[in-house]
């Protein structure tokens, strides 16, 4: 791991917080949340349907629990005109909570192959929480869904799919995370080429030009060029960054991730010269 906890403080907030825990009063009170139904997480997903068997599943929960079994209605809409049965089949729309528990099972959507194959047709799944039996939260009472066929990460259709934050941003082989970055100002160059920004890459810099690259179809990749960043080391000397010379920096657009190699590099205002590295060939992986 490349950062180190400051014991000191640490242990001083501890102190704090068991001086504040010892002054608590017996009527300090609980709050409890109201009892709502959501999706968990997310509010839109995209669904490749790559086979017959290939499920997707839409995890439901409450937010508070009960001494007694609760329902979940889903209502389910399609713009596209997609029919349960048709095109998709759904295990559920009504999701049993136990007592006792705030999640227990999920609703499975099954893509039908034989629609989805050739990537020919494409639908939109509209799930919502419709109220009945737990009272739909005021966020996440809605899950919409891009049902699809196979994907192929050369095949972009439009670089924005990229735009977004990456909640799950990990480093140093998954050591470090996860935290969110973003990719922001997404622009298409040419029709194999595009270009961004990365922000909080190394969970520091922010601005970060990015390129992206999908003219070989076996060699879909992303390029960080040599640049300075918006931070400064420690006595003003700027921090550049690149993609470790020779190393593999991926995308994909059909899962929204991103492989990169990084080296960090302090270098002398004055003169250019290198000063030193503060990271060499050093992983970090983003996702949604």
């Amino acid at each position: 791991m490349r950062r180190l906890i400051n014991i000191l403080p640490v242990c001083a907030i501890a102190v704090l917080l068991l001086a504040g825990a010892s002054s608590c009063k017996k009527d300090d009170k609980v709050y409890t949340p109201p009892e709502q139904a959501n999706f968990i997480n997310n509010t839109s997903g995209t669904y490749f349907v790559t086979g017959p068997t290939i499920d997707y599943v839409i995890p439901v929960a409450v937010t508070t629990v009960a001494d007694h079994e609760r329902t979940i209605t889903i209502a389910v809409s399609s713009p596209t005109g997609a029919v349960e049965g048709t095109q998709y089949t759904l295990t559920k729309k009504s999701i049993k909570i136990p007592a006792g528990k705030v999640f227990d099972s999920s609703m499975v959507l099954q893509g039908k192959f034989d629609v989805y194959k050739d990537d020919a047709r494409r639908d939109t799944l509209i799930f919502t929480i419709t109220g009945e039996g737990v009272p739909a939260s005021s966020y996440n009472n809605q899950f919409v869904l891009l049902m699809r066929g196979p994907c192929q990460d050369y095949e972009v259709e439009d670089l924005n799919i990229m735009s977004g934050d990456y909640a799950r941003t990990y480093e140093d082989g998954g050591s470090y995370g996860p935290y969110s970055s973003s990719i922001t100002n997404v622009q298409t160059l040419t029709a194999t080429t595009g270009t961004a920004k990365i922000n909080k890459l190394y969970e520091s810099y922010s601005g970060v030009t990015i390129n992206f690259d999908w003219s070989n179809p076996d060699d879909v990749k992303v390029t960080i060029p040599y640049q300075q960043t918006d931070k400064l080391y420690a006595a003003g000397q700027p921090i550049w960054v690149r993609s470790t010379p020779g190393s593999t920096n991926t995308f994909s657009v059909c899962t929204q991730t991103l492989t990169l190699h990084i080296d960090i590099i302090v270098r002398i205002a004055a003169t250019g010269a290198v000063l030193g590295a503060l990271a060499q060939d050093y992983d970090i992986t983003m996702a949604r």
